[in-house]
């Protein structure tokens, strides 16, 4: 009898670990652009669906639900960036500077206008960033050792990629 007791302890002790350990994990949320606001800011929560504005666990998402224009308009950490095939707007990022974690930068179609100032970089801290389509213009960060870092893989499979100011 008492060895039952010790299982079920046990198997309590285990479970409540379990839950500690994995109950905080978050995964990221796809955001999509829609433009819902109508000003065009990456700032406006009611230009993302749910009017939520991406977070640093979420990945924003770029594609057909509106291929308005956008200006990021402050510095953004976010988990990633995907750019749909079906998004034909333009992305300009100003004077911000864009930090992604490991759900990578992803463009396949649309433009984007990277920033220009000492503060105007792209750095993704650990993922992939993958060009397939589009119009790619990297921020000119003067003063900076390095516009964009990308800490994984670079891959370049399509599009245009302009680093000139680079």
């Amino acid at each position: 009898m008492n060895i039952n007791k010790y299982h079920s302890a046990f198997a309590l002790v285990l479970l409540s670990i379990f839950y500690f350990l994995f109950s905080n994990t978050v995964f990221a949320a796809r955001i999509a652009w829609d433009n819902g606001g109508g000003n065009n800011l990456w700032s406006s929560s009611t230009n993302w669906e749910g009017n939520v504005t991406p977070g640093s666990s979420d990945v924003a998402v770029f594609s057909a639900t509106s291929t308005a224009n956008v200006t990021i308009d402050q510095n953004v950490t976010l988990q990633g960036i995907e750019v749909t095939s079906t998004y034909s707007g333009v992305i300009s990022q100003s004077t911000s500077t864009v930090t992604i974690g490991s759900s990578d930068f992803i463009m396949a179609s649309g433009t984007w206008i990277g920033g220009t100032g000492s503060s105007s970089k792209i750095d993704i801290d650990d993922g992939d960033f993958t060009l397939s389509g589009g119009y790619f213009s990297a921020p000119s960060s003067t003063g900076a050792s390095s516009s964009i870092n990308v800490e994984r893989n670079f891959t370049i499979s399509g599009g245009t990629f302009s680093a000139t100011n680079a």
